[in-house]
């Protein structure tokens, strides 16, 4: 039959455009007027066309209006929403970086029949949104924030072709920072290989201040060896660490343990922040194994023990002279006494490690039995030693000519025992050793700069043990993400510091510390005066630096035609000249060259002999012939 729709509920729209309804005949009728329909099998179908965001209704009866059924609806706002990008953009810690305020706008539209004939406009400032202009509709478009640098949002809302308007949307916030972190500074490389004989590991320790991002932050920091980066993650070197000094500051530091021996290698640190931004890179370089640390050396013996007796001048007691030898550089000190060692002779506050040892005991008693114990520790604290009972000899008696002549073959021929025992039976261990226990799972490498300046310990441990504690004598001192650490606040001592971790324990064995010799003290004096010649002693000193020992020397200024050499490394230094001519001058240099190599070389010094002796004693006629006899026998065994 036939029925008469009646539409209500719905206004013009702001624009001036009035909603309508359509008729059985596509007659367009007003909102609120009837309209007849004719139901076909009880269908009908109308059009509405609706321009306002409202509620609407549609009222039904017959043509005799005996029944009336409403029905009621709400036509939807139209919605949207903005995200702002770039090609630099990136998140971290619920956080979007930008680092360039021009962003790129990703627009979307819904509940508008023709998305083409919408408009929008967008404000970074929401109170200001209105005065804005309107757009052409588009899914993406560009934009450049009219701020370079902080936090910034972008405000929208959208209108169909009608005049409706949405409601206000915000983009997501972030944080442009198109600035970039100050460049590092204090950058320094230094040598930080362990020194293990067998599981030697060459690795170079980089420190470095912090750099600075006001706005961002420093996200992390990139290093590069030779041009290569280093163990990135992430557009970062992952393994950079955070510690303090001994100042008390911030300072950044890498290992890097994947290095050549002998080899140079140029490193550049640069920041980067969360933006994305790259400061200016700062370099370093470094030398493996040649400019920090000399020929990896450990105390295993000493050697060729030797004590003899002098009458004292002024009063009855006996002066002892002691030597002996090390196949490395170590302290020297002597213990002794007429039952146990209850006497000892004072190391200095700063020892000298020397391969040739010589202590000086006075004031001890005629006739007496004395137990003399010789002690040598090297730098890794490993110790030797050796032992000798003597009796001293009786005071005030004058050696007969036949005792002094039968001393003198004796010390003679010991020494060429010495040196065929050392030719035909290789190294013959007379000293008591003891070793440190050796490290296993865990390497620990004194740390030098070029001028051999205490640094800190650089610390190594198996690379499947992360995420530990790491502690220090006893302490916890750090708890590393890596397998390496480098402690720079371990006070530089005598013992040296024991890592644990893990049931792991390292101690330090460091290199023969090199750098270059010092020479002081420098001073010539003579030894033995003969009717025909003399024997001068040249000794000097380079503290802090074990050393050969070399001299040069001649009639001539600044012309040296006879050099005397010791290839032994000492502190103290002792060389001397025989079968020089009386009342001549001679000038000398001395040269000492530690064990990376470095030589330094003294200034001239000139010394003028005395007068040769007026006659010559049976000791010296005796000794001259031995020497003349047996010399030439020495210096093939020597050779």
């Amino acid at each position: 039959g036939i029925r008469t729709l009646t539409f209500s509920g719905a206004n013009s729209s702001p624009n001036g455009y009035v909603p309508t309804a359509s008729d059985k005949d596509s007659n367009n009728v007003q909102f609120g007027q009837p309209t007849l329909v004719n139901f076909v099998n009880g269908v009908a179908t109308t059009t509405l066309t609706l321009y306002k965001v409202e509620q609407a209704s549609i009222s039904i009866t017959d043509t005799v209006f005996s029944s009336s059924t409403a029905t009621s609806f709400t036509i939807l706002p139209l919605s949207g929403s903005l995200t702002l990008s770039s090609q630099n953009t990136i998140s971290s810690d619920n956080t979007t970086y930008l680092s360039s305020p021009d962003v790129t706008l990703t627009l979307s539209l819904s509940n508008v029949n023709e998305p083409s004939s919408a408009k929008y406009r967008v404000n970074e400032n929401q109170s200001n949104l209105n005065a804005s202009s309107w757009q052409p509709y588009t899914s993406s478009t560009s934009y450049s924030f009219s701020q370079k640098d902080g936090y910034a949002t972008l405000y929208i809302n959208y209108q169909d072709q009608y005049s409706n308007t949405s409601s206000t949307y915000a983009s997501n916030s972030v944080l442009i920072d198109a600035t970039s972190p100050s460049t590092p500074t204090n950058l320094f490389a230094y040598n930080a290989s362990d020194t293990l004989k067998e599981q030697k590991i060459y690795a170079s320790a980089l420190v470095w201040s912090p750099s600075s991002d006001s706005l961002s932050g420093i996200k992390g920091y990139l290093v590069s060896r030779d041009g290569t980066e280093l163990e990135t993650e992430g557009g970062i070197t992952k393994t950079t660490q955070l510690t303090q000094n001994k100042e008390g500051q911030d300072v950044i530091f890498y290992i890097d343990p994947t290095l050549d021996n002998s080899t140079s290698y140029n490193y550049s640190v640069k920041a980067i922040d969360k933006a994305g931004n790259t400061s200016q890179a700062i370099s370093s370089s470094v030398s493996i194994g040649e400019t920090i640390s000399g020929a990896t050396t450990t105390l295993t013996k000493a050697e060729n023990l030797e004590i003899n007796f002098e009458q004292n001048q002024t009063d009855e007691t006996i002066t002892a002279i002691v030597s002996w030898a090390t196949d490395a550089p170590a302290t020297s000190q002597v213990e002794y006494g007429t039952g146990s060692y209850s006497n000892k002779t004072e190391l200095a506050v700063t020892p000298s490690y020397n391969t040739a040892h010589t202590k000086i005991i006075e004031g001890l008693t005629p006739e007496t039995a004395y137990n003399f114990r010789a002690i040598s520790v090297d730098q890794n604290n490993n110790k030797a030693s050796l032992e000798q009972s003597v009796t001293t000899p009786e005071s005030g008696r004058e050696l007969s000519l036949f005792e002094i002549i039968w001393q003198k073959i004796e010390e003679f021929f010991s020494l060429i025992w010495h040196v065929i025992r050392d030719l035909f039976a290789g190294n013959f261990a007379w000293a008591k050793v003891s070793s440190p226990q050796d490290i296993q799972g865990i390497h620990v490498s004194k740390v030098l700069d070029v001028n051999n300046k205490y640094i800190g310990y650089a610390i190594y441990w198996q690379a499947d043990k992360t995420d530990v504690a790491l502690v220090r004598d006893g302490s916890p001192i750090a708890a590393p993400q890596t397998n390496r650490w480098l402690d720079l606040l371990a006070q530089e001592k005598d013992s040296s510091p024991v890592y644990t971790f893990a049931n792991l324990t390292g101690e330090i064995i460091a290199s023969l510390p090199g750098g270059t010799p010092s020479i002081t003290d420098l001073a010539v004096k003579e030894i033995a005066v003969t009717q025909n010649s003399i024997n001068v002693e040249v000794s000097w000193l380079t503290r802090g630096v074990a050393s050969t020992s070399q001299v040069n020397y001649s009639e001539t200024s600044g012309n040296y035609t006879e050099t005397v050499k010791d290839e032994s490394l000492n502190e103290e230094h002792s060389i001397v000249v025989n079968n020089l001519s009386p009342e001549q001058t001679y000038y000398f240099t001395v040269s000492s060259t530690s064990s990376n190599g470095k030589t330094t070389t003294s200034e001239e010094v000139s010394y003028t002999l005395p007068e040769a002796a007026k006659t010559k004693s049976i000791f010296i006629i005796i000794y001259e012939a031995l020497v003349a006899v047996f010399g030439g026998f020495m210096e093939w065994l020597y050779e």
